[in-house]
């Protein structure tokens, strides 16, 4: 083979990687993220793209997918009360042209939430999300929580903190990065699934969606700080074992 034959095997080798990579599973954050893989409703040969930036960021960009479509990435976990998640939450918002047909800044919607189900459809949401939708990003709903605030810079990121205060509540505070200002603090009850009500118990994920968009999405920093009493549960087993080794 010769060297030139070489470095074209090497380059479509790369970008065969590339593809499966975005179209598969991410590792970032320390956790595994399945992803959802939708194709452009006006060009199937072009698909979602799930990117692990660096260790603690993944991204994922959105493709207008057919209808019930979602580009979305979901990471199991399990919470007890007095857990708390934090994560580093940003999006596009620019004029972005993928088959040649106009460009467009549009976003159907894009939500955060913590689910009863492990899969990035059909699942029950046990937190109300954090949604923005309509192509509305001034405005951060916490759906169906009765619950909104305007002038929010989602493009340059808000870092989203979520305390599990009871085995049915919790509090989301909400901070933008860029100024380190408070955007909001809200107090919810979580879901009822299927009309009975819903506990930590019933999390087994958190879920990441996009929807009718070819935006990006930023997902940073995501962690999970046990509460203190299973912090001190951890560092005795961690003196036992210390103990032992002696």
């Amino acid at each position: 083979m010769s060297r030139l034959s070489s470095v074209l095997a090497g380059a479509a080798g790369m970008l065969l990687s590339f593809v499966a990579t975005a179209h598969g599973d991410i590792t970032f954050s320390g956790r595994n993220w399945t992803t959802q893989d939708a194709a452009h409703r006006d060009n199937p040969a072009i698909h979602t793209e799930y990117t692990a930036v660096d260790a603690n960021t993944g991204k994922m960009r959105g493709v207008f997918g057919t209808s019930g479509q979602d580009c979305s990435m979901v990471t199991p976990l399990s919470i007890k009360v007095g857990d708390v998640v934090s994560y580093d939450y940003s999006f596009t918002h620019d004029p972005v042209d993928l088959i040649g047909d106009g460009a467009a800044d549009w976003i159907g919607d894009t939500a955060t939430a913590f689910i009863a189900g492990t899969e990035n459809t059909n699942n029950k949401y046990v937190t109300h999300r954090l949604i923005y939708s309509g192509n509305n990003v001034d405005k951060l709903r916490h759906d169906g929580a009765n619950q909104e605030v305007t002038g929010t810079h989602p493009m340059t990121g808000l870092h989203m903190q979520f305390t599990f205060d009871s085995p049915t509540s919790y509090v989301v505070d909400i901070t933008d990065i860029a100024s380190g200002t408070p955007v909001a603090k809200w107090a919810a009850t979580l879901n009822q699934i299927n009309s009975v009500q819903a506990t930590v118990d019933d999390i087994k994920a958190f879920r990441v969606g996009l929807w009718d968009s070819e935006q990006t999405v930023t997902l940073a920093n995501f962690s999970v700080v046990p509460e203190p009493a299973s912090l001190g549960l951890l560092a005795c087993a961690s003196l036992l074992a210390l103990r032992r080794r002696r």
